[in-house]
Formats: structure tokens, sequence, C-alpha cells
């Protein structure tokens, strides 16, 4: 048998996310929270530390950015012409990269 709560939200609180670093419960939370932006910075950051000739990073604003966001229909995936567009952009480096 599953049992079904009502839960309340005590008076005063918000529903709005929090902006980064305004967790009042656990301060560095936010902060140190895996966005994409600090993702993009860890990856960059493993293969400058890397130092692996065979190894490189590539932005993926470099090969889809918000000159694109037509081809985003709601505004996360590429349609499928984005999605070709990505490809030829994505192989035109790894051209560049191998010569």
């Amino acid at each position: 048998m599953i049992e079904l709560r009502q839960l309340s939200i005590p008076e005063g609180a918000s529903l709005e996310p929090s902006v980064a670093g305004d967790c009042p419960n656990s301060p560095g939370l936010r902060r140190e929270s895996l966005t994409l932006a600090r993702i993009q910075h860890l990856i960059r950051e493993l293969v400058e530390q890397r130092a692996d000739p065979q190894l490189h990073y590539v932005d993926g604003l470099s090969l889809f950015g918000s000159k694109d966001a037509c081809d985003l229909p709601e505004d996360v995936h590429p349609n499928p012409d984005g999605y070709i567009r990505m490809g030829q952009r994505l192989g035109q480096l790894v051209t560049l990269l191998d010569s």
C-alpha cells in the first residue's frame, strides 16, 4: 500500500531557484555545483594537465553557439539541421588537427 501525504511549503519559503553562492543551508553548495560552465572548465583544465598531444579540448560553443539559436526548438537540443552543422564544424576541426 502506498501512503500519500500532502506536503506544505513553510510560510516565507520561496520556490524560486537560488542564485549561485546563495544557499543558506549549505553555503558552498551552489558555488561548487557542476554547471555546464564548470564542467567545461574542469575538462579543459584536465586536458591541459595531461599535456597529451593526441588529446584535444573543443569548446562546444565553437561548434554551436548563440548564432545557431534558431536551430534549438526547445532551447536545449538542436534540430536535424543543427546536428548536421555541428558535425560539419567538428569535421573541419578534426581535419585541421589531423594535418
